[in-house]
C-alpha cells in the first residue's frame, strides 16, 4: 500500500511495461469486481481506435492528458479506453484529437458506448449483412462496399 494517491500513481507509471523474469508486466490500479458500470457513470469514458500495435500507455497518457486529468487507461491491441475526471475533458479530447495523426495513423476518438449498446450494434450489423448476403443468392459474393 502507498501513503497517498500520488505515490501510487508514480509507482504504477514506473512499473508499467517493465520486465520481471523475462515477462513484461502491466501495472494498473485495481478496481473492485463488478464496478465497471458504476465507474462508467462516474467518470466519462472515451474510445480510441486505430492505434498502432505496441502503443505504450505512457505515450497515450501524455497526449490525452493535455485535455484534462486522465483517471484510467486500458489499451487492448489496436484500441483503448480512457476515463477522465471531468466530462469537459472527455468532450475536449473527442473534439481536439479525433482524426489526430499519431505515429502515422489517423486515430478515431469518440465517446465510449456502454457495453450493451456496442454489442447490439455489432449484432445488428451482422444480421443486416447476412440478410443482404442471402438476398443476393447462394453463389454470390458480398463485397465490403455492399455491407
Amino acid at each position: 500500500e502507498y501513503s497517498n494517491e500520488l505515490e501510487a500513481r508514480t509507482a504504477q507509471i514506473e512499473l508499467d511495461g517493465k520486465y520481471v523474469n523475462g515477462q513484461r508486466i502491466s501495472a494498473e490500479f485495481a478496481k473492485p469486481k463488478g464496478t465497471d458500470d458504476q465507474l462508467f457513470q462516474i467518470h466519462p469514458r472515451i474510445y480510441i481506435g486505430r492505434l498502432n500495435n505496441g502503443m505504450k500507455k505512457q505515450d497515450l497518457l501524455t497526449l490525452f492528458s493535455r485535455c484534462g486529468e486522465v483517471v484510467d487507461c486500458l489499451i487492448k491491441d489496436d484500441f483503448a479506453f480512457l476515463e477522465y475526471a471531468e466530462p469537459k475533458a472527455a468532450q475536449l479530447a473527442v473534439q481536439e484529437l479525433n482524426g489526430y495523426n499519431l505515429n502515422g495513423t489517423r486515430i478515431v476518438v469518440e465517446e465510449a458506448r456502454p457495453k450493451d449498446d456496442a454489442k447490439r450494434m455489432t449484432v445488428r450489423f451482422i444480421c443486416d449483412s447476412f440478410s443482404k448476403f442471402l438476398s443476393l443468392g447462394r453463389d454470390s459474393t458480398l463485397e465490403r462496399s455492399q455491407l
